[in-house]
Parts: structure tokens; C-alpha cells; sequence
């Protein structure tokens, strides 16, 4: 397993544009700055990699890349991620 370091360095910036969505998700994570506890589970185990570190460390996700499978809000032990509609 990663450390969060290596996590960070891997992720801080969001990339692969051949991998972007092409549809409309049915949902839309969000994350709640205020009750991330910063363990980066949903950075982990985002299958198509939409979420990344702001300047600050807190995960922020890019929604040209997410499909709102929401495993991240699944992954998330603090409930900071929460479901909209896309």
C-alpha cells in the first residue's frame, strides 16, 4: 500500500484527457472539505482517477473525468463525500 506522499505526488494533478466522460452520470460526488479527515481513501480507489489534492491536501474531483460510480462516497470512513445528481 501507498503512503500519502506517494499518493500525493501521483495525483496532485488530474491527467489523461483520453479518459474523460462522455455522458451524462447519474450522480455527482461532492466532497465536504469541513469532514474530510484527509485519509484519501477515495483518491485510492477511484477507478478513473477524477480525484486529486487541491493546494491545501483535500481530494477535489474532476467531473470531466468522473462517471459517478461513487465508490469514492462508498471508500469515504468520514461520510465526506456526499451524492448530488449530475
Amino acid at each position: 500500500m501507498q503512503g500519502i506522499s506517494e499518493i500525493r505526488q501521483e495525483k496532485v494533478v488530474p491527467h489523461a484527457p483520453e479518459n474523460k466522460v462522455s455522458f451524462v452520470r447519474a450522480a455527482k460526488p461532492a466532497v465536504s472539505k469541513s469532514h474530510c479527515q484527509q485519509n484519501y481513501n477515495c483518491i485510492t480507489f477511484c477507478p478513473r482517477n477524477a480525484i486529486f489534492l487541491d493546494s491545501k491536501g483535500f481530494p477535489e474531483i474532476n467531473y470531466s473525468l468522473c462517471d459517478g460510480c461513487l465508490i469514492c462516497l462508498r471508500e469515504c470512513p468520514a461520510s465526506a463525500i456526499g451524492e448530488g445528481h449530475g
